[in-house]
């Protein structure tokens, strides 16, 4: 399946999806607060739904990933693009590649508004499935952080290493239980779910100790000396 019927299938695919807005956020490479912004100012419309003692705003993705593609447009401009982008009969083909030009009065793009939808659509179909694939690893309980699946270690502890510098590698060497792929499922979770409360360190204890020449002591000392 290729062409006009594989953008249209990924295109189902999206409108078959509701996303809080971490999620969101993560998906789309955006701010939540700017997603949160345009929902108070009624650009986006959100659902709550309760979970437990939490409740959630939901998001349809089609209409999150319209409102990204049209940002360089005028809001006067936006529904219309967003009627073009889920109509196959607006897209045309360039070198086996599928684009939406969306005319407006404005200057873009010499008055045209191009969208490579190839890129665009098969870009978020891939980030829609990396979080599929990152919630497939997490398991949640009840009064606890999200944990990684068969093991006893946090989602978020692994991914605060990560966004600390840490590369797969280094995480694999001081947690030899855990796999490239559950370390990528741990960031990517964390990402579309960010940890509530006090994070977890930046570094792990092991890899603090290999600092080397009694770094760990010195940090203590300087630590007792406060």
């Amino acid at each position: 399946m290729g062409g006009v019927e594989a953008i249209r299938d990924q295109l189902n695919r999206v409108r078959q999806r509701r996303l809080t807005v971490p999620e969101a956020a993560a998906v789309f490479d955006t701010g939540s607060m700017e997603i949160r912004r345009a929902v108070e100012r009624g650009i986006l419309e959100a659902s709550i739904e309760q979970h437990g003692a939490r409740r959630y705003r939901l998001l349809a993705a089609d209409r999150v990933l319209a409102w990204r593609m049209a940002k360089p447009l005028r809001p006067e401009y936006h529904e219309a693009f967003s009627k073009a982008l889920f109509e196959p009969k607006s897209w045309h083909v360039e070198s086996d590649l599928e684009f939406l030009s969306f005319s407006s009065e404005e200057k873009v793009s010499a008055g045209k508004y191009r969208v490579n939808l190839n890129e665009v659509v098969g870009e978020i179909s891939e980030r829609l499935k990396a979080l599929d694939d990152a919630h497939a690893h997490i398991e949640t309980r009840k009064g606890a952080d999200p944990f990684i699946k068969g093991t006893e270690i946090e989602a978020h502890r692994i991914a605060a290493l990560i966004d600390g510098g840490a590369s797969i590698e280094d995480v694999l060497r001081d947690f030899p239980a855990l796999t490239h792929a559950k370390v990528a499922a741990a960031a990517a979770y964390a990402k579309a779910h960010p940890k509530q409360g006090r994070p977890y360190p930046s570094r792990s204890a092991k890899s603090a100790m290999r600092a080397g020449r009694g770094g760990l002591r010195r940090a203590f000392a300087a630590a007792d000396e406060e």
